[in-house]
């Protein structure tokens, strides 16, 4: 298997039921020594990255994969400024040096609380998934990344005795964090 990074952008990870749950299958059924798990929340002070240090993580990977919940339709601000840092001019595109993620695979992995029937639905959410990934798929071409993928799961939101079943949640997470490692190629 190739090596794998994954840059999680839960703001709040140790709060979390399905995105925890996808990175401890990972972390139990991929060998430590092709996963690298880099959590935003820890790896920033004040808001702020190690730049030159994130940006060789990714040159590392063969596979990068964005684990995150959608949060208003996009990224979380922490994952959002992640990516305004580290996919910079210079090295993802543009001067000398630009393109260097152009031979990565990437995947879009994230959780959705909502229901699937609410997407493209023109009385609730009337822009479907696909419509959606449009600009941060966009994002990655620009990089000259050819190869970008997804996989989402919904229901994943747990509010106690209110609204769905940590049991349940597990289930999926299992099931969603499977068909990832079945994307990585």
């Amino acid at each position: 298997m190739k090596k794998i990074t994954i840059i999680s952008g839960h703001p709040n990870h140790e709060s979390s039921i399905s995105n925890k749950a996808i990175l401890e299958y990972l972390e139990s059924n991929v060998m430590e020594s092709q996963l690298n798990i880099r959590k935003l929340e820890d790896l920033n002070t004040h808001f702020e990255f190690n730049v030159i240090q994130e940006q060789e993580a990714l040159l590392q990977a063969d596979t990068i994969i964005f684990q995150f919940p959608l949060f208003w339709y996009s990224f979380p601000a922490l994952m959002k400024k992640w990516i305004d840092d580290v996919i910079c001019y210079g090295f993802a595109f543009g001067g000398e040096k630009g393109a260097q993620l152009k031979d990565k695979q990437f995947i879009f992995s994230f959780t959705i609380g909502g229901q699937e029937s609410a997407y493209g639905n023109e009385k609730e959410i009337a822009l479907t998934i696909d419509e959606l990934l449009k600009p941060l798929k966009q994002m990655l071409r620009y990089c000259q990344v050819k190869d970008i993928n997804y996989v989402y799961s919904h229901n994943m939101l747990y509010i106690p005795d209110m609204y769905g079943s940590i049991e349940d949640i597990n289930v999926r997470s299992e099931c969603h964090a499977i068909k990832l490692l079945s994307m990585v190629n």
